[in-house]
């Protein structure tokens, strides 16, 4: 599973929603910019990064699908927030140097390690948080993690 952006905070979701419940079995994910910290507390310096997101723009795509305060505080919308990360699936976290979000982004993949979740980060010198969604290097590297997640679920 993979999402970037708004759509990387959604596949997490969904990876707890999976662990939680037991029904359904994901075996890796991964983000790309993703979106994590709803309170945005975490958010790098969009000048000094030269970010093409801001701040202002982040703080409307959490109000538009998470409309009420208290929705952004839910563990799921809120991993950064959570202290059950443990037995998450193996995580690829793809970051831009230039965004705004990798900080959070760099922060939740130090979290799930320390949690014991298989994470991988890796940060794009020189990329846009939009570039990322289809820069080559990064599609090529989560292209090798989930194969390598495959491969070694096939092998057990």
């Amino acid at each position: 599973m993979a999402g970037h952006d708004a759509g990387g905070q959604l596949a997490n979701c969904l990876a707890f929603i999976a662990r939680d419940r037991g029904d359904v079995q994901i075996s890796a994910q991964a983000l790309f910019g993703p979106m994590l910290d709803p309170s945005l507390t975490r958010l790098g310096d969009e000048k000094r990064l030269g970010s093409d997101i801001t701040a202002r723009e982040c703080a409307a795509c959490y109000r538009a699908y998470l409309p009420q305060a208290s929705q952004r505080m839910h563990p799921y919308a809120a991993p950064l927030e959570s202290s059950r990360l443990a037995g998450l699936p193996a995580t690829l976290i793809a970051t831009a140097q230039n965004d705004v979000l990798h900080v959070e982004a760099e922060k939740y993949a130090s979290s799930l390690i320390d949690a014991g979740v298989l994470t991988q980060v890796v940060r794009y010198p020189a990329v846009s948080h939009a570039a990322l969604a289809d820069h080559p290097p990064a599609l090529q590297e989560a292209v090798r993690f989930f194969q390598w997640r495959f491969d070694a679920r096939a092998h057990r």
